[in-house]
């Protein structure tokens, strides 16, 4: 069994149709371990109100896509918390390149 990583990118793919998302979803429809950090869980909320504001989704398909994604956090995915070293050390990298803060805690 190989073990994965995923961003919030990358799970937003899984719910929503978009480039990728074909392998988004057999990797997440086998049997791979699967982790994600929870600051994914306020990144795939944002991504869906994002969606539904530029009317890629409905309001109705947002709550459904949400719902699904809380019901699949507790079969499919592992959450890994992200501790101080890491919080640090994406600040550090902020303050020297153009990144958005949750982006460089996930990569």
């Amino acid at each position: 069994m190989a073990v994965y990583f995923l961003d919030s990118s990358a799970v937003v793919k899984y719910y929503v149709t978009e480039p990728g998302s074909t392998w988004t979803r057999q990797l997440v429809d086998s049997d791979e371990l699967l982790f994600l950090a929870q600051i994914t869980i306020p990144e795939v909320a944002a991504a869906l109100g994002i969606l539904e504001r530029r009317k890629h989704i409905s309001r109705r398909h947002r709550k459904n896509l949400w719902d699904r994604f809380v019901r699949d956090s507790t079969k499919r995915y592992r959450f890994t918390p992200v501790v101080y070293n890491v919080v640090y050390s994406a600040a550090l990298l902020c303050v020297s390149h153009p990144l958005k803060a949750y982006d460089v805690l996930q990569r």
